[in-house]
């Protein structure tokens, strides 16, 4: 089985092994594990050196996969309708807390893969994958945007606006590779910058070079520059 690189590589599933199990106050069915710096809630059943697939928060599962693993809230859309998951249609993965424990992502046995006609034995832990054998597995979550009613809601009326960013000199976050997954590529001797978003703050700030349309006396300068000798 060829695995093809995945559209986004922070937006996947990727095979991994159970390392840590953490107990939870007050929970005789669920515990904590650490999976790539993230706290994910999984049942009791887990164990350490368990393998199976991690599907980080703001992944979006695909239809076949909800489905096969009667995960949708709605059984009639599952295939065992006596069944009842906690997905609703968009199958986000959200970051959600049971009895105040967070879960930051969904741990899904290796086995889930099966029924899609996926040999289980060719993938290794490590493996990044949103689509096997061409069946999707999963994607990035984008919301999708609404036509507003209201005046100054309509999207329609907005002019659509031009970056002035030249290529490759800014990332923005969620263009960035997860930290998690790029651990081997920071040597002890390297400069890293970190910082610290807030939630409900949205402000970035950088020196860049930019786009922008030259005066007449700019574009004779450098005319002179080209040709002047």
């Amino acid at each position: 089985m060829k695995i093809k690189e995945p559209k986004n590589s922070s937006y996947v599933g990727q095979v991994v092994e159970i390392k840590t199990i953490v107990p939870l106050d007050n929970c005789d069915n669920i515990v904590h594990t650490i999976i790539m710096g993230n706290k994910v809630i999984t049942s009791k059943e887990t164990k350490i050196g368990d393998i199976g697939i991690y599907f980080p928060v703001e992944c979006q599962l695909s239809e076949e996969y909800l489905k096969l693993n009667n995960l949708y809230n709605k059984p009639e859309l599952n295939i065992d309708n006596t069944k009842k998951g906690y997905f609703d249609l968009n199958g986000r993965v959200r970051c959600q807390r049971l009895r105040s424990n967070p879960s930051e992502g969904l741990f899904m046995p290796l086995d889930s893969l099966s029924g899609l006609g996926i040999d289980i034995k060719e993938l290794n832990i490590g493996d990044i994958f949103d689509e096997l054998n061409n069946v999707p597995i999963c994607s990035k979550y984008v919301i999708k945007k609404t036509q507003g009613t209201g005046m100054g809601n309509n999207t329609n009326s907005k002019v659509p606006k031009v970056s002035k960013l030249i290529d490759n000199q800014f990332k923005f976050h969620l263009d960035t590779a997860q930290l998690f997954r790029n651990t081997h590529r920071i040597h002890p001797n390297d400069l890293i910058q970190c910082s610290y978003k807030i939630h409900g703050t949205s402000c970035i700030s950088s020196k860049l070079l930019v786009k922008r349309n030259l005066n007449w006396f700019e574009r004779f300068f450098i005319y002179l520059r080209q040709y002047g000798e």
